[in-house]
């Protein structure tokens, strides 16, 4: 309270001036309808402003939540999916959501890593999609992280089809674009055109059928080829991806086993 006191008798002459100024400022705005007019729209700038930066503010940390909000929905609604896709009732593939943590996409080998491990469920050679598509397989588990490898990986192999035609060949990637896949052994006199839809086909053990791939973005017949040369522009942006999900067939690895003696 002394401190206070001192500090009032130290610049009582400046809190003198400034409650003066404020007095007549007030006075002014209250007795003159120019002043009091320029004084409410100033103030309602002011105010507007304030409160478009506060919004913005609190907007931005409102992001985190309403993310967490989409991807809770959007794992609702693959999980409702996959039980009304599946074959049969021992075919119900469970899904995990997970976010990306680390990424490349301009090597040969691009990876990716989630923040999901064996503790939250994954096993090896798990398929991966995300809100657009197709990602992967699960490569590398350990108790609380896991590595994929993505469609942009040169080891990468994939069966798919055309939607269209339920035409099946094999997905690639040539190492070039991380945008641009290949879709390999569709014989040369199936018809098929820019803009057609290619999905899994169900035959990969990892992953179910009808999950989107990508759109036909080039067709190529060479004089006497027995296969068309196809470039798929990617349903998935790896240079965007942030949330996935990844697929787990409980039968997976009883036909895995049994596939496995035929080699």
């Amino acid at each position: 309270m002394r401190n206070l006191l001192r500090l009032l008798i130290k610049y009582y002459a400046v809190f003198l001036f400034l409650l003066l100024e404020g007095l007549s400022l007030f006075m002014l705005v209250q007795h003159n309808h120019y002043q009091h007019a320029s004084f409410i729209n100033a103030s309602s700038g002011v105010i507007g402003f304030t409160n478009k930066q506060w919004t913005g503010i609190t907007d931005y940390f409102s992001l985190r939540k309403e993310n967490q909000k989409l991807q809770e929905e959007n794992l609702r609604l693959h999980r409702e999916l996959e039980k009304k896709s599946a074959h049969s009732a021992d075919y119900v593939t469970g899904v995990i959501p997970a976010r990306v943590i680390n990424s490349s996409v301009y090597r040969q080998k691009n990876y990716l890593t989630l923040d999901k491990g064996r503790k939250q469920g994954l096993k090896k050679q798990m398929a991966v999609i995300s809100p657009e598509g197709v990602v992967g397989v699960t490569e590398s588990v350990s108790t609380h992280f896991a590595t994929v490898i993505p469609i942009i990986n040169t080891n990468f192999n994939l069966s798919a089809k055309i939607k269209r035609n339920d035409y099946y060949g094999s997905v690639s990637w040539n190492g070039q674009s991380h945008q641009t896949a290949q879709l390999d052994d569709i014989p040369s006199y199936v018809d098929i055109q820019v803009g057609d839809t290619i999905i899994t086909s169900g035959f990969s053990s990892s992953f179910p059928g009808n999950k989107l791939v990508g759109i036909v973005k080039r067709t190529e017949k060479t004089p006497n080829a027995a296969f068309w040369n196809i470039d798929i522009t990617l349903a998935t942006d790896f240079k965007q991806i942030q949330s996935v999900y990844v697929l787990d067939a409980p039968l997976r690895e009883e036909q895995t086993k049994l596939e496995s003696t035929h080699d």
